[in-house]
């Protein structure tokens, strides 16, 4: 006796999703093992989002600009330059670690003022002094990956 379909199709294999490979996720595959098992590891992965988008604008401009927003009382958008400026400085070479600590200081001091609700996403105060902390090794992980990201090796 031969089984008989009904209804519907035969059901086909799943297809195999292909790796994403947008920078983003290029440059946290490439952090993923160096970070493993670091205090700061969870604290990083919120800051690298502007890495990946590094624009031609100095650090100095980007915090000129996130200054003036949060004049304008626009403290959302100036809590966005922040996290812009601290990954621009992670990614840049001629930016210093001792710069990227006053960076991250200045954020912080931001979050005290303006007491943002805790997010998964955005960092917090204590995401801010766990990478403070750590700001030498970090500045030398996260540039090494971004070098690897903008030129793929064949």
């Amino acid at each position: 006796m031969a089984r008989f379909r009904l209804f519907g199709k035969k059901k086909e294999a799943p297809k195999a999703v292909a790796a994403c490979t947008c920078s983003l996720c290029m440059l946290t595959d490439l952090l993923g093992p160096k970070l493993r098992g670091k205090p700061y590891d969870k604290s990083l992965l919120k800051f690298i989002i502007s890495p990946t988008n590094v624009s031609d604008e100095s650090p100095k401009e980007i915090e000129k600009r996130a200054k003036r927003t949060i004049k304008k009382g626009k403290t959302e958008e100036g809590r966005i330059s922040y996290l812009m400026l601290i990954g621009n400085a992670l990614a840049k070479k001629n930016v210093s670690a001792k710069d990227v600590r006053k960076y991250l200081g200045e954020y912080k001091l931001f979050l005290k003022r303006h007491k943002f609700p805790p997010s998964e996403y955005y960092p917090s105060e204590k995401d801010c002094s766990n990478v403070m902390n750590h700001a030498d090794e970090i500045v030398g992980v996260v540039r090494k990956a971004c070098q690897k990201v903008k030129t793929p090796e064949k």
